[in-house]
């Protein structure tokens, strides 16, 4: 169904694929970032420190600018994010090694702040284009695609950055970031909201959406955590240069499943999801008896990534059931956020662990992440089966929501 609504609607294929080419210079930044803060002399503990700078602005302002858009309008939110972005990006690519320690970590900051909210205005302009009933398959194929961003912008980072360097690789992230962007803007422009009088207090006051989040808080831990114990996993053998490798399979075994899930499975997205999470606690088992040797690690993500573009899918269609379309762009902002913030939390739990035990724990991390989130879905479905919109009375009336 997913596949034929692409094909069939002009309006979603176009939005789709344009945000795609827009996501791919963000998806190329943070690995850029810290390659570049390597190439400026700065040991690894201030890497570190410039990156968790940029996931951390991100995280804190990418739902302040979702609100944003949703009182102010896409264009002209998009368009001085833009701005503001490409100008960070030109001081890191002139003149990174005269900014100091300081200076660096604050202009990666604003980077990270400035972040234009590509991911959240396409799953809300998504949400108000396709039919609920199309939703879930919709969104899965987005998720789909986006691994292959995974795969595509960090090869394209290497590639630059051992020809050139990193400075020169921001030139092009720069530059692309500019034209994507402004063709996603003319892509979208006759199909967005119209801004809105939006006031009082965060969408999170919703019930749904505040335990919707927590399963997006799990899952980033959960990325990290396999993220990490596979890099740690691969130096063990003397590979560390090429962990790149299964990770990427790890989204090539998203990416398949998530085709095949859009073209096979249907059905109540509230009732799917504690199963899939089910699914995913139990692939993720499969990769941490797999990963301890190179190969079973790369079958093991092989496994465990295919239960991820299902889940996010699945996920991203019940936002809108769960926030109401006035804060739409606003709610899709704090799932990103709390993937990121499950993201930097989980990265440093993971190096805890993996210091004291070894890389195994990270994968035994990573297991116990779906679990916890199997049982908010839980929650979540009692709350939301059979209804379009979360009528939730601490969070309708008083913030604005479609009642």
């Amino acid at each position: 169904m997913a596949l034929g609504v692409l094909r069939a609607d002009p309006v979603v294929r176009r939005a789709m694929v344009s945000s795609l080419i827009a996501r791919l210079p963000l998806v190329m930044l943070p690995l850029t970032v810290v390659l570049l803060a390597r190439e400026s002399g700065h040991p690894y503990w201030a890497v570190g420190l410039v990156s968790g700078a940029f996931i951390a602005s991100t995280a804190v302002m990418a739902p302040l600018i979702g609100r944003l858009v949703d009182r102010l309008g896409v264009r002209p939110v998009m368009l001085t994010a833009l701005t503001v972005e490409t100008a960070a990006l030109m001081v890191l690519a002139t003149v990174p090694g005269h900014l100091g320690l300081i200076g660096l970590v604050l202009v990666v900051a604003v980077a990270g702040a400035a972040e234009p909210p590509v991911h959240a205005v396409i799953r809300a302009l998504l949400a108000r284009l396709v039919d609920p009933a199309a939703r879930s398959g919709v969104y899965t194929l987005e998720a789909s695609f986006q691994e292959m961003l995974f795969v595509i912008g960090p090869m394209f980072v290497a590639v630059g950055t051992g020809l050139v360097d990193a400075r020169a690789v921001l030139w092009v992230i720069a530059g692309l970031l500019v034209a994507s962007i402004l063709w996603f803007l003319g892509a979208i422009r006759e199909h967005t909201a119209p801004p809105r009088s939006v006031g009082g207090p965060s969408v999170l006051r919703s019930g749904s959406l505040l335990q919707l989040t927590g399963v997006f808080l799990a899952l980033g831990i959960m990325f990290a955590a396999i993220d990490i114990a596979t890099i740690a996993t691969m130096e063990d053998h003397g590979l560390r240069d090429w962990a790149g490798i299964p990770l990427g399979m790890w989204a090539v075994g998203s990416l398949i499943s998530g085709l095949l899930f859009t073209r096979y499975v249907s059905g109540d997205s509230a009732r799917q999801l504690p199963w899939l999470l089910l699914a995913m606690a139990g692939s993720s088992l499969v990769l941490a008896t797999l990963g301890h040797g190179v190969v079973p690690l790369t079958i093991g993500l092989v496994i465990q990534g295919a239960a991820v573009a299902p889940t996010l899918g699945t996920m991203y269609s019940l936002v809108p059931r769960a926030s109401g379309e006035e804060r739409i762009t606003e709610a899709f902002a704090w799932t990103s956020a709390f993937v990121l913030g499950g993201f930097s939390a989980g990265a440093a739990g993971t190096g805890v662990l993996i210091d004291a035990i070894g890389p195994p724990s990270g994968f035994v991390l990573a297991a116990t992440m779906p679990l916890f989130a199997a049982g908010l879905a839980m929650l979540l479905r009692d709350r939301l089966v059979g209804s379009d919109v979360d009528r939730d009375p601490v969070g309708v009336g008083n913030a604005g929501h479609v009642e």
